[in-house]
Formats: structure tokens, C-alpha cells, sequence
């Protein structure tokens, strides 16, 4: 199976950090963001890898290609000069997914904490794609129809509208956490050579054509990385997890790229196990982290809290910092 990573943006939110690094590059736990979204589509079966690139592509493909290579995946990457959007993303590969029985497409930017990895494989193995054009990974969420548009389902959990608006009293409005798998079909309903979304033209379009999509509701815990504020907190809420079954698909994915960083001394304490993870307390749980990928040492750490070294600090910069990127 095959799956589109949305990899292509304008990096206008992670500044300054994105202006160096594209954002599916960015270090979260010490590993690209891009590759939890390769996680994912592992443990759903995906076993060819497609990114679409944008801002600073070259650096992209730089940064990810080395695991992916070490993992011995199969991957492209596609550049889009003018962004094509979730939609238009999926067309231009038209001519490698219409043989597909399936694909994914997944955002790369997503943290999705399944309390049950097998509740969390269901997704995948409860679609029909001859009955169903999409199934889309959904949580419960309090801020639907608030902060985030809603995927608004009957009692089947089949799909009638999205936005912020609840069309219907009979309806239910679901989080989407940015997983999604299409049936090949779903091309037929999307445009040429132009920006789309996949899920206002491509399935609500098939929808007027009396096709079926559907909402998959799995428990787990979701945070988004779109800034460096929302980024800092998703660490908070995976040290704060740690220990749990939650974590285990974080732990698969550090394991799979970085193995020597899950040593036993990091998953009970946190501290000290090697130079990406610098701690002047023991329990990252409470606060008590830093994370360095500058390649040497920082003076005076407790003078920080929950931040991320990206590059070199010296003793004579040292301020008191909380919940950035240096």
C-alpha cells in the first residue's frame, strides 16, 4: 500500500526556526516530524512512501532520506512549485495511485497517541473500498465546531458535511486528526492541475454521486505541531505519558530511526542517557527537560525549562528561557 506524506507548505508558522528548516524536518524527540507520520502508515501496512515538498525542498529530502534509506523504505519525493493543497496533492499522482486498491495520504505534522495500537489498526482494517471512498481517523475533541471544523456523522458515523457548523441536530461532530484512506475512486472527483482540498472537493463531491465515506472514532490523545508553542506542549504531553500504552507508537517510531535512543535509563528517567536529551531533574514528567541537538553541552541548563537546542550555546548567552527554540 501506498501513502502520501503532506510534506508541502509555506513555513510561514515555525518561524524563525522554519526559515533554516523546512517544518516535517524540525526535531520532535530528536527525530524529524515527518517520520511519526511514517509510523503511522507503517503500522497500517503502508510499505511505499510518497512526499510532497515546497518550502526549502532540497533541505527536506536531505534531512528525511538518511533514515528512510536506514529503514530500507521505498520513498519519492515530489516537488510542487505552486502548492497543490491535500487535493491537488493526491491528483498529481494520479498516474501511481489509480492502480491502488488503497492509499493513505497523512499529514506530516500530527501527533496521534493511540491508546490501543490495535484500535488503532481497525482504521485500516474496517475499510472496504468497495463499499466506502474514505475513511477518515477521528477523535472526539471539545473545541469541534469552536476552534476546529467539525466531520459531522450520523449514528454510522457516515459523513455529511464538514466546517464549524452543525447542518443537523441528528449529527455528530468529530475531530479529524489528519489520517486518511481513499479508495482510487476518490481521483475521479478531483481537479487538474490546480489546488484542492481533499476533503471539500474531493469528498463532498463524491458524496453528491451517492458514494460513502466515513468517520473511524479512536480513542487516543491528539496534539497538534502546527507552531513552536503547540510543539513544546505535545513534548510536555509525551513525557507526562511516558510509561503509558499510549506512547508505544512514539517508542516503535524512535526505536525504528534512532534505536540506540531508547535505551532503558531514557524510558524510566529521562536523564542523562545521551546528548539529545539533557535533563537537570529527573522526571521529565514534571518539567524537568531540555532537549539538545546542537552537538555539545549546555552551560548552565537549569537555567532552562522545556526548551530545544539547535544550536551551540555559550555560558556568556545564558538567560533564563522557558518553552522555546534556541
Amino acid at each position: 500500500m501506498k501513502a502520501l506524506i503532506l510534506s508541502a507548505g509555506l513555513g510561514t508558522r515555525f518561524r524563525p526556526v522554519s526559515e533554516k528548516l523546512p517544518k516535517p524536518a524540525i526535531p520532535f524527540l530528536g527525530l524529524p516530524i515527518a517520520l511519526y507520520a511514517v509510523e503511522y502508515c507503517l503500522q497500517l501496512g503502508a510499505t511505499e512512501f510518497y512526499f510532497n515538498t515546497h518550502h526549502l525542498p532540497e533541505k527536506l529530502e536531505e534531512t528525511l532520506s538518511p533514515y528512510l534509506k536506514a529503514a530500507n523504505l521505498k520513498f519519492h519525493f515530489v516537488n510542487e512549485k505552486i502548492i497543490l493543497g491535500s487535493g491537488g496533492a493526491l491528483k498529481n499522482l494520479e498516474s501511481e495511485l489509480q492502480e491502488e486498491e488503497k492509499f493513505l495520504l497523512c499529514n506530516a505534522d500530527e501527533l496521534i497517541l493511540p491508546h490501543k495500537i490495535d484500535d488503532f489498526k481497525d482504521f485500516i482494517n474496517n475499510f472496504d473500498p468497495t463499499k466506502q471512498i474514505s475513511s477518515l481517523l477521528c477523535t472526539k475533541h471539545p473545541e469541534v465546531g469552536k476552534r476546529f471544523g467539525g466531520v459531522w456523522v450520523d449514528s454510522q458515523n457516515l459523513i455529511h458535511a464538514f466546517g464549524k457548523d452543525q447542518i443537523d441536530d441528528s449529527l455528530c461532530g468529530l475531530h479529524f486528526m489528519g489520517l486518511s484512506v481513499f479508495s482510487s475512486k476518490i481521483l475521479d472527483f478531483l481537479p487538474e492541475k490546480k489546488e484542492s482540498n481533499i476533503l471539500y472537493d474531493g469528498i463532498m463531491a463524491s458524496l453528491q454521486e451517492n458514494f460513502q465515506a466515513n468517520a473511524f472514532e479512536l480513542d487516543c490523545l491528539w496534539e497538534e505541531l502546527g507552531n513552536q508553542k503547540e510543539f513544546i506542549e505535545a513534548h510536555n504531553v509525551v513525557f507526562k505519558h511516558w510509561q503509558n500504552p499510549c506512547t508505544d507508537i512514539i517508542k516503535s517510531c524512535i526505536k525504528r530511526f534512532a534505536p540506540d535512543t531508547l535505551k532503558q535509563q531514557f524510558l524510566t528517567q529521562y536523564k542523562g542517557v545521551h546528548r539529545n536529551f539533557q535533563s537537570h531533574r529527573n522526571d521529565a514528567s514534571e518539567g524537568g527537560w531540555n532537549i539538545n541537538l546542537s552537538g555539545s553541552e549546555v552551560a548552565k541548563l537549569e537555567s532552562y525549562k522545556e526548551c530545544i537546542f539547535l544550536k551551540p550555546m555559550h555560558e556568556e548567552e545564558t538567560e533564563k528561557h522557558q518553552q522555546i527554540f534556541i
